[in-house]
């Protein structure tokens, strides 16, 4: 979660100054954290909706998870989208914190998708899900810094003769990758996920302005 506090203060008045005309200070708080949500809201629709393709509306998401609320002392703007806190201050992820769709154990790799690989309900179908619906993936093993292998469009071919994998069916690569396959996956910050804040505190000290201009 990333969150914006939206306090009279800042703004260049007093709330002394401010609440002799308007005693209200939530509702005076609610309407800057309102402007500001409406100001993150564009700006991420004009920088980052772009980015969403295919079917993929994380940013979209971003942008519909956007909440504002609002206290005696201040005004609130949060973004509760998953991972949002990775984009924005970067980070490194790295497999094992959830439950593999192809091996049903704890992953080992991170399995990055290409633009290829369909999205259902906004993100990309994991691995185990292309396998079963639309078809095989044939491994391909390397060696390549923090790449470890990719997961090819594949075709059986017959079963496994010998070894662990006995009985099998042997999957051949036939098709365009579908996933790289990773041990960690690095995300550089990206502070411009938050609107500049001469423009936050423009739209907010306005929409105070004329909240009390409307109650005199």
């Amino acid at each position: 979660m990333i969150e914006i506090k939206v306090d009279a203060t800042a703004l260049g008045v007093t709330l002394d100054q401010l609440t002799a005309i308007l005693a209200d200070k939530e509702t005076l708080h609610l309407s800057a954290a309102a402007a500001v949500e409406l100001a993150w809201r564009e700006h991420l629709e004009a920088r980052y909706l772009p980015k969403d393709k295919n079917g993929v509306d994380y940013w979209a998401d971003v942008a519909n998870s956007l909440e504002s609320t609002a206290t005696d002392g201040s005004g609130t703007v949060r973004v509760h989208q998953d991972f949002i806190e990775l984009y924005y201050y970067g980070g490194t992820t790295t497999p094992g914190k959830s439950i593999s769709s192809w091996t049903g154990r704890p992953t080992r790799a991170l399995a990055i998708p290409s633009d290829r690989v369909p999205a259902l309900d906004g993100r990309r179908l994991a691995p185990g899900r292309y396998r079963s619906e639309i078809a095989p993936l044939a491994f391909v093993r390397a060696i390549e810094g923090n790449v470890i292998g990719y997961l090819f469009e594949g075709m059986e071919t017959g079963k496994i003769s010998r070894g662990k994998n006995k009985g099998q069916p042997r999957i051949v690569r036939a098709g365009p990758l579908a996933y790289t396959l990773k041990t960690s996956e690095t995300y550089r910050p990206d502070p411009g996920i938050i609107p500049d804040e001469a423009e936050m505190l423009r739209v907010a000290s306005g929409a105070m302005l004329d909240l009390i201009t409307a109650g005199l």
